[in-house]
């Protein structure tokens, strides 16, 4: 075992501080501070919650063996992506108030840095090819010590050495709040308010049914449409890892090296997200990178490759078709020879490299508070899929998808098989990397199978239960409450969960987005935050600002901002609506009833909705009469309303109560009202003005509280 010398010395300049070591037999003493990168004498500072990056040295022979990796030399080599080979990690400790001495281990990771040069990127000078990034949680000192060990040199332990956290403007990790309902942000509540953002794209527009990755300029366009969002009033937003632009295993198994300028442009967009002050809800992995062509058109990022029997037809390479010799399908087929990726879930080596990407994720980007919710896997429910390709005569790319297979509705074994994996990969997480920060969230394509098999939800391990909701109908709000509340927040109920829900994606599943005059999009963003979900459920569509519909978040985001919805204990009330059905409520109220009740809510013209704002022959859903059961409103027009009442109840004998209105689509407020409950504590809720059915005032929100 090789020890080093410490000799406490500390410098700092314009670019990085430095803790120097007093080393024999090695060729590189220095510890870079990357960040913070100011010094104060004695002893380092570095700000609560904030960023501490270090440089780790290592000796010419270890420097030389990682770069025979990485670039394919001869000789001793050394994979800096494999823990098995090469395992660099610190230990920071600090005295915590009540609980004694705490201890946490940090995994260090393999960096590079880059510069972009137009659509490409260019390596830079890597003095430091690993780096430790740890965000600090408690005032006070810190000790820490790092240890590198390898399988092909003696192990070594530097010295430890102490820094000092002090206060910072940084309020922390995002948490789920005591009451296992919403979120928080330290003292303060926070509820997310956002949309999916898919991505960089390609400047042509396309990304998944291109053979190559997002070029340089694309991530410059994505943070420009990230600054859009929160110019908007977003706080959040959705971020899906994919092949085509921040994955950083695809093309082969437990190497990332080709792909590290997709991790330092992750980098980049978690700094821009900080900058922005925009949290992320982080998708971890497409689900397409696991099927067969499923009708999405992934024939470049699925599981199968160019040239695969997996595929019909198999077209020749090079030529104009389907599949070009450029797709090499994902590695854990190619290089484990797994034919069905059903078998990706329950292989060993699969599992265990797959941990080790995880590994390798959390290590860079476990630090930041940024990042809200670390979501496994998208739609977990569709992965395994699989799709028949049939080809058409007459050259290029003439595919049709056949029949379609979905493992896990058609194999009574595959609901199980999710569940331990997920299982597996949770425990991991929370246990082996203590990745105890952030939110874990699972994520399906629609309700899991409970009933067969896949407890996901119910794994101690999991913060978050999400699934995606598509639904195009007058009552999605409705059913979202009910499900939420009647279902997975419902103590009675045998799918208790007692955890926050979210939908990670929703919306019609259908094109009304393009012509409906953003009726759909209003209506979701301003009714579903009182159905009991943890925050906004985030748009999948809309994912350019179409419509302007952007702008509508402000006015959600600033009316939603200050309830303290956890140190409360709000909980959504049965929603309403009267009786010609043209007028419906859904509302919040705080664990208080009785006379020093606080209600907020909402009030929404149904009659304002995607059909009747809908431009006609612009899209076929809208062309067509709703579905029976949402034929309601007489006629399905939009009417104009006034004096429709709705009732609260439990809210004290007498009492007389402030109630706020704002208009939803302006977030100005309208009035303030007194009203006075009746002797049974009732009171009929009489919006002012008019409910409007077209764009001026379809929505109007309210807060009530005793005067």
């Amino acid at each position: 075992m090789l020890l080093l010398g410490f000799t406490a010395v500390v410098q700092a300049n314009a670019q990085e501080s430095l803790v120097n070591f007093s080393v024999e037999n090695t060729e590189n003493t220095s510890v870079f501070w990357y960040s913070p990168i100011t010094s104060t004498e004695p002893i380092q500072q570095v700000g609560r919650y904030e960023k501490l990056e270090l440089g780790i040295p290592l000796n010419d022979s270890l420097n030389q063996w990682i770069e025979n990796f990485i670039q394919r030399k001869s000789g001793t080599q050394l994979n800096p992506f494999n823990p098995s080979e090469m395992d660099v990690f610190a230990h920071f400790s600090t005295e915590r108030t009540g609980s004694g001495v705490q201890t946490q281990r940090i995994n260090g990771f393999y960096y590079q840095p880059y510069q972009r040069t137009g659509t490409t990127w260019q390596a830079l000078e890597n003095e430091h090819p690993f780096r430790l990034r740890y965000a600090p949680t408690e005032l006070g000192i810190y000790t820490c010590q790092i240890t590198v060990i390898t399988k092909r040199s003696d192990t070594l332990v530097f010295p430890s050495f102490e820094f000092e956290v002090i206060e910072s403007a940084n309020k922390g990790f995002v948490q789920v709040g005591e009451n296992r309902r919403y979120f928080v942000q330290g003292n303060a509540p926070f509820f997310p308010v956002g949309q999916n953002l898919t991505g960089p794209i390609r400047p042509d527009g396309l990304a998944q049914s291109f053979p190559t990755t997002i070029p340089a300029n694309g991530y410059v366009n994505f943070f420009e449409t990230m600054k859009e969002l929160k110019n908007s009033g977003a706080n959040y937003f959705r971020y899906i890892a994919c092949p085509w632009q921040t994955e950083i295993e695809y093309e082969k198994l437990g190497d990332y090296s080709m792909r590290m300028h997709n991790a330092w442009e992750f980098d980049n967009i978690l700094d821009t997200a900080k900058t922005l002050d925009l949290k992320m809800h982080f998708n971890m992995a497409v689900h397409f990178t696991f099927e067969r062509p499923n009708g999405y058109g992934n024939v470049y990022w699925d599981w199968s490759a160019a040239g695969d029997s997996l595929n019909t037809p198999i077209t020749p390479w090079g030529q104009d078709g389907c599949f070009r010799d450029i797709d090499s399908g994902y590695c854990y087929r190619k290089d484990l020879g797994l034919i069905d990726p059903v078998q990706f879930f329950e292989n060993e080596q699969a599992i265990q490299h797959y941990k080790n990407r995880i590994r390798y994720m959390v290590a860079r980007w476990g630090y930041s508070t940024e990042i809200a919710v670390f979501e496994i896997l998208s739609e977990a429910s569709h992965a395994a899929a699989s799709c028949e390709l049939v080809y058409t005569e007459g050259g290029g790319c003439n595919v049709t998808y056949g029949s379609l297979h979905r493992p896990y509705e058609e194999d009574s074994i595959h609901p199980k098989r999710m569940y331990e994996w997920h299982l597996a990969m949770a425990n991991y997480m929370k246990d082996s990397l203590q990745m105890t920060n952030h939110i874990l969230a699972v994520n399906y394509a629609g309700e899991p199978k409970n009933d067969d098999g896949d407890r996901s939800f119910y794994i101690d391990a999991v913060d978050l239960n999400s699934y995606n909701n598509y639904r195009l109908g007058m009552d999605t709000e409705f059913k979202t409450y009910q499900n939420v509340i009647g279902k997975y927040q419902n103590p009675k109920s045998v799918y208790y969960s007692d955890k926050p829900f979210f939908h990670s994606e929703y919306g019609t599943g259908s094109d009304t987005y393009l012509c409906d005059g953003n009726a759909g999009f209003i209506r979701r963003i301003y009714l579903t935050p009182f159905t009991g979900l943890a925050g906004l459920p985030m748009t999948w569509d809309y994912h350019y600002n179409e419509g302007d519909a952007w702008k509508y978040l402000a006015h959600i985001q600033t009316f939603m901002k200050d309830i303290p919805l956890d140190q409360e204990n709000w909980q959504p009330g049965a929603p309403q609506s009267n009786k010609d059905k043209t007028v419906e409520l859904f509302y919040l109220r705080a664990a208080v009833k009785g006379e020093n009740s606080k209600i907020v809510g909402v009030l929404a013209n149904r009659t304002f909705n995607y059909w009747t704002m809908g431009e006609m022959g612009g899209c076929a859903v809208i062309q067509n009469q709703p579905p029976r059961e949402y034929r309601k409103p007489k006629a399905y027009k939009a009417k104009n309303l006034s004096k429709k009442t709705t009732l609260l109840t439990d809210l004290g004998s007498e009492v007389l109560y402030s109630i706020s209105w704002y208009n939803a689509i302006t977030g100005q407020l309208i009035t303030t009202l007194q009203q006075q409950t009746s002797k049974n504590g009732e009171l009929n809720l009489t919006f002012p003005g008019l409910l409007t059915g077209t764009i001026d005032s379809p929505i109007l929100l309210f807060k009530l509280e005793r005067v």
